[in-house]
């Protein structure tokens, strides 16, 4: 528990955990908080088949989707996060929770590294938006996987468009508001990619930018 306190300290925690009591951030209420997120996922993520396969979560922050996945079934997962932070925390509560089959690496999804290996699953949680190039982030995970897992701040618009975001620095270098899409440029973009099937779950908030979750599979 003093170890999850002094992470804190030397940087805030961007996910829930409960170490026994110590909580590492209060529960919040946004469709972004990462509770509130995996709820909405949970109510698609029947349309695809977890159990034994590999994932990667790209931007995996403090590790909290990761040892989700792992619980429900995943045979490996690979967290990759540019901020060495996060991976920090990430590879604490692995420990503090006992998962052997995770690993979290210091990388971003522009690393050639990611590229060397493909993912039965692969999830962008709060990604797009934070990416100065949507489609070339969207391409590098059509390359590694056929079953993608999205989340993303959405415009309002039936046009297939992205507006800029403004590039506001949210916590660091890293957390830059680019592009905010809507959901049929994500679609459409994905479309160009070979992805063919699509699950949504939309954002019935209160949000400026509500948040998508979806997840596309490519055709056989």
């Amino acid at each position: 528990m003093n170890k999850a306190k002094e992470l804190g300290k030397k940087q805030k925690w961007n996910h829930y955990y409960n170490f026994d009591g110590f909580v590492t951030m209060e529960i919040g209420e946004s469709s972004g908080f990462c509770l509130k997120k995996w709820q909405r996922i949970e109510r698609i993520i029947k349309n695809i088949d977890i159990k034994d396969k590999g994932v990667i979560d790209i931007g995996s922050s403090d590790g909290f989707f990761c040892l989700k996945m792992a619980e429900m079934g995943a045979k490996s997962v690979l967290g990759v996060e540019p901020d060495k932070n996060r991976i920090e925390k990430s590879n604490y509560a692995k420990e503090y929770f006992k998962f052997n089959n995770i690993e979290f690496e210091n990388l971003s999804i522009y690393d050639e590294k990611i590229l060397q290996k493909r993912y039965d699953i692969s999830m962008a949680l709060g990604l797009l938006h934070r990416s100065p190039d949507i489609y070339r982030t969207l391409a590098i995970i059509s390359k590694i996987s056929d079953i993608t897992i999205l989340e993303f701040k959405t415009i309002d618009d039936e046009r297939p468009i992205c507006i800029w975001g403004g590039g506001q620095v949210k916590l660091n270098k890293w957390n830059k508001l680019y592009c905010i899409p809507s959901i049929n440029f994500v679609k459409e973009v994905l479309k160009d990619l070979g992805f063919v099937d699509f699950y949504i779950e939309k954002d019935d908030s209160k949000l400026k930018f509500r948040r998508t979750v979806m997840i596309a599979k490519k055709g056989k």
